[in-house]
């Protein structure tokens, strides 16, 4: 039996049956491989029904050629990739088949990689899309294509022939892009290293740093970097996040931006006795929603505003257990999606067609870093509501986010914010939220971390920040956003079910004696 291993472009947006396999179909030692390649066996009568769209589940017996009968069987958590000797005995070559049906859900083409050892013939749909016809090893016979997915059912029927000794195959999303990331590392970290040294180099004596003028947003941007410094991993015993707390508990945050970075900045200390403070911020925000229920400075609301106040509540309510209604989220959710642009039919590079549907600022334009935004709040609201979710509502705003896919795709952009927006660097920090919250490493087909790590590592300037003192948000929200990019601070958040884990920090105390001190933080175990 054979193994495939199929993960999809968009997790949140395929579900995957498991795969049945059927086989062997024993060879003589004469028989040419190619030959046993082009004959049809009983199981490909499959395609026929999959090309008429009939639901396929294949099960029962067939015979093998050999006067024996094999018959469909179910695998379960099989390795990548699998010799198929290790399910299909069979002392010489044979013929082993292998199915798959699953719903998809989001557009265009999905990259695959095919790791084989012998020869081999994939079909979706009913259609031959990837063929092996001379025998390969499994060492170096990496093939990558794109599968043109439909939406809904798919099916996938794959042939192998080979040797009980070189038997196998395997097929996965293309993560080529995995090893390029690896490979700048080191220049990540040491961007990151620079980056914080900055943002400590202009802290204040007071512990602020002054960005924006107090009287108007309390607390400026102090609370965006006290956030940012701890989740680069300086714990909040650190002097400079201390500073930070202390000047920031003069204030009574009224001011939406304000106050959901520092619900974000409280519960990113994870410490429990912060959870006063949490509380009646928390209770702010959510008593001065306004009526469109889309957050404004107060104000005219806006999304940009909206996503970082459902962010500071959403980190407060998973940290500090605060208490929100599901009203409350099903309103939140409601009026992000009325904040969407008109859906347009657009024709993607690789000749799919799809409809994109970016989200706005004030309903004016689409732009990538309110399309980021309003997928990050539609995303955190079904979240939070779970089951709760009126089907209906739940449906839109799963499409909702679909089509804002596309919509980043299809402007994609990690130099600027699409289509000629200013605030580039809130742009990048959207893309590593939906990114790390849906948990998918391409967007429209761009590995969207390499990308923006590659830019913000060539763009660092001498001093360590990003953005420059000529910057529409100066050079300190600039490298905020930057850092909270290079390190996915969202995927090492304390999140709400089915998302990634909470980030531990552990090691030595600061106030050891010992000569040398060690701390570090990260994904458990």
């Amino acid at each position: 039996m054979l193994l495939f291993l199929l993960c999809a472009l968009l997790p949140q947006s395929a579900e995957w049956h498991e795969w049945k396999a059927i086989g062997p179909f024993p060879l003589s030692a004469e028989t040419d491989v190619v030959a046993a390649l082009e004959k049809p066996y009983e199981p490909e009568d499959l395609l026929n029904r999959i090309r008429r769209g009939a639901d396929i589940d294949p099960r029962g017996k067939v015979a093998d050629g050999q006067d024996q009968r094999v018959q469909w069987q179910t695998l379960a958590r099989a390795g990548h990739p699998v010799k198929l000797s290790r399910y299909m005995r069979c002392k010489g070559p044979a013929v082993g088949y292998l199915f798959r049906n699953f719903d998809f859900h989001g557009p265009g083409k999905l990259p695959i990689e095919i790791n084989a050892a012998g020869s081999y013939r994939v079909w979706l749909n009913g259609e031959l899309v990837a063929e092996q016809r001379q025998p390969v090893e499994l060492s170096g016979s990496v093939l990558e294509i794109q599968l043109p997915t439909k939406p809904g059912q798919n099916n996938l029927l794959v042939k192998v022939v080979g040797k009980p000794g070189s038997w196998a195959f395997g097929l996965r999303t293309s993560f080529r892009w995995e090893k390029a990331v690896a490979e700048l590392q080191p220049k990540i970290h040491t961007a990151i290293d620079r980056g914080v040294q900055s943002l400590l180099g202009q802290q204040l004596v007071d512990g602020s740093w002054e960005t924006h003028s107090e009287s108007a947003y309390p607390g400026g941007v102090t609370t965006l970097m006290v956030y940012t410094l701890l989740k680069c991993g300086l714990g909040s015993e650190h002097p400079a996040v201390r500073r930070g707390l202390l000047y920031l508990e003069q204030f009574k945050f009224d001011r939406t931006y304000s106050a959901g970075f520092m619900l974000m900045a409280l519960a990113a200390t994870g410490e429990i006795q912060h959870k006063a403070r949490a509380q009646e911020i928390a209770e702010w925000l959510i008593g001065t929603l306004p009526p469109g229920n889309v957050y404004g400075y107060p104000g005219s609301p806006d999304i940009s505003n909206h996503v970082v106040a459902v962010l500071g509540l959403s980190a407060a309510s998973r940290v500090f257990d605060i208490e929100i209604e599901d009203e409350f989220w099903e309103d939140v959710l409601q009026g992000t999606l009325d904040y969407r642009a008109l859906e347009e039919s657009v024709v993607l590079q690789d000749g799919t067609k799809a409809y994109e549907r970016g989200f706005t600022y004030r309903k004016v334009a689409a732009s990538g870093s309110m399309t980021s935004a309003g997928i990050t709040v539609v995303h955190l609201a079904l979240a939070h509501l779970g089951s709760k979710a009126p089907a209906r509502l739940r449906k839109q705003s799963e499409g909702a986010i679909q089509a804002a896919l596309v919509w980043l795709g299809n402007h994609w952009s990690v130099t600027n914010n699409p289509p000629n927006r200013g605030f580039p660097y809130f742009q990048l920090y959207g893309l590593e939220r939906i990114g790390s919250l849906l948990e998918i490493g391409l967007i429209g087909g761009h590995p969207w971390y390499l990308e923006g790590a590659q830019y913000l590592v060539k763009n660092q300037s001498d001093n360590g920040t990003w953005g420059g003192s000529g910057s529409m948000t100066g050079n300190e929200v600039s490298t905020c956003m930057s850092l909270l990019f290079l390190k996915r601070a969202t995927s090492m958040a304390i999140t709400v079910e089915g998302a990634p884990s909470e980030v531990v920090h552990f090691g030595a105390s600061p106030k050891s004696e010992s000569d040398v001190v060690l701390k570090a933080s990260g994904d458990t175990p």
